[in-house]
């Protein structure tokens, strides 16, 4: 039987998640709708109602889209750089300490 504080934590962490989804949804549906009031248009009002569903739409649309290859490009070597750019942009924020870009403290010797 799982340890009930491991359950707490998983919990948690599923909660923040989607927390932070529905987040990101809702700024990138007022961001759009912002702009096309900046443009004096209508914002995203195809999908869903009012448009509510837009951010789901995008990413169906992300999942099929075509892949970009050069034709002459090597698939393994191709495949293998874009798993190891894209992994190192999404976890390079997590690996540096929050507290290495504070200065250093000046000394009072001169």
């Amino acid at each position: 039987m799982p340890d009930t504080r491991v359950l707490v934590y998983a919990t948690m962490l599923l909660v923040v998640f989607l927390a932070l989804q529905i987040a990101a949804a809702v700024m990138v549906y007022a961001e759009r709708k912002v702009a096309a009031l900046m443009q004096q248009r209508y914002g995203p009002y195809l999908v869903g109602p009012k448009g509510l569903l837009q951010p789901l739409a995008d990413i169906v649309k992300l999942f099929f889209k075509e892949e970009l290859k050069p034709k002459a490009a090597e698939f393994t070597i191709c495949k293998t750089l874009t798993v190891k750019f894209k992994s190192s942009a999404t976890t390079s924020p997590t690996t540096t300490r929050p507290g290495a870009t504070r200065p250093r403290p000046r000394s009072s010797r001169r």
